[in-house]
């Protein structure tokens, strides 16, 4: 699977962490994904990835952070159309 730069980008912040990490320190995880800059639908993917977490259970967790502004289906959108403009997928 290829994964876009930018969510590696995220992935690698958290590398040397692993799923108890997450457990024990689940707020700084957060915040530091927050500060990075990330969306909260990019904070979701990169727990995904990064700690194996279900795609439901991350948005939960994201969520319940209040760390980010609700985002709207339209700029969700607009965001993934970003992601695959932005980004060859055959690389």
């Amino acid at each position: 699977m290829t994964i876009h730069p930018k969510i590696q980008k995220y992935i690698a912040l958290l590398s040397g962490l692993n799923a108890q990490d997450f457990i024990d320190k689940r707020l700084e995880i957060l915040v530091i994904l927050n500060n990075s800059g990330t969306t909260s639908t990019e904070a979701i993917i990169t727990l995904h990835f990064a700690f194996n977490i279900e795609m439901e259970s991350a948005e939960k967790i994201v969520y319940a952070s209040n760390l980010w502004e609700p985002e709207h289906i339209q700029d969700i959108a607009y965001q993934t159309m970003l992601y695959m403009s932005d980004y060859d997928l055959n690389q």
